[in-house]
């Protein structure tokens, strides 16, 4: 009975070639996608787009998706992961809190300033590679959610250590500033929120967070998800080339 849904399911989908469904991160949905999504619908006027931004997991083989955007390491049984973009993390401020604090000249001149944080991209691996000792900050705002986060240090409630992805708006339009030109990666550790099978590789090296694009592996994309994943390449491309 569940084949036979699934068949109908498919067959739904394909005969509806003007509609598409994406799955996202809340966090991306808002940061990255929303203020683009805007140029591809006006590229495909006609078409329906339906959007899921959810913390869980889309089932790709029964929800009716048809591509997610993924935050992960690439690895996803029976279904095809295709690299969007790597990530890197750096500190961001308000110009208000720069204002009050003044603008810190060295790395060592964030000492006794509010840090925040989104669970999971600790301060450590920056602060080493900023040659400063400090521990891992234990006070102050904690955020799961890393768009909420990017608010908050808009607000001027303190630094983050920020995805220069979701914070590259911001940055632009001038609501935050970079502090300093030193970014760090971010890869798996234990602890976090993930299977430690796919958070290392075979020879037990963590893994490099990044953004992937998930599409079913079982069926072929269509023509609106092959422009939609074109799309989303030539978005961060221009992001890129334009930092």
């Amino acid at each position: 009975m569940c084949r036979l849904a699934d068949a109908l399911a498919s067959l739904q989908r394909d005969l509806r070639t003007d509609r598409l469904c994406v799955s996202v991160l809340p966090s991306f949905g808002s940061r990255w996608l929303g203020p683009r999504i805007g140029r591809f619908i006006e590229a495909h006027p006609g078409c329906e787009i339906a959007v899921q931004s959810t913390a869980l997991r889309a089932d790709l083989l029964h929800d009716g998706v048809d591509v997610a955007v993924r935050w992960g390491f690439g690895r996803y049984p029976g279904l095809r992961g295709e690299l969007l973009m790597d990530e890197v993390l750096f500190p961001v401020a308000a110009p208000a809190l720069l204002g009050e604090r003044g603008v810190p000249s060295v790395p060592v001149s964030l000492k006794g300033w509010p840090m925040l944080r989104s669970r999971g991209e600790e301060w450590l691996p920056w602060f080493r590679a900023a040659g400063l000792d400090w521990p891992e900050p234990e006070r102050g705002i904690v955020f799961d959610d890393s768009a909420l986060a990017i608010q908050a240090a808009i607000d001027g409630h303190g630094v983050l250590l920020a995805r220069g992805s979701l914070a590259h708006d911001a940055l632009r339009s001038g609501q935050l500033r970079r502090l300093f030109e030193i970014d760090v990666p971010l890869h798996y550790h234990p602890g976090q929120d993930v299977d430690p099978s796919l958070g290392a590789d075979a020879s037990g090296q963590p893994r490099r967070w990044s953004y992937w694009i998930v599409t079913p592996a079982h069926r072929p994309l269509a023509p609106l998800t092959r422009a939609f994943i074109a799309w989303l390449h030539a978005e961060v491309r221009a992001m890129v080339g334009g930092m």
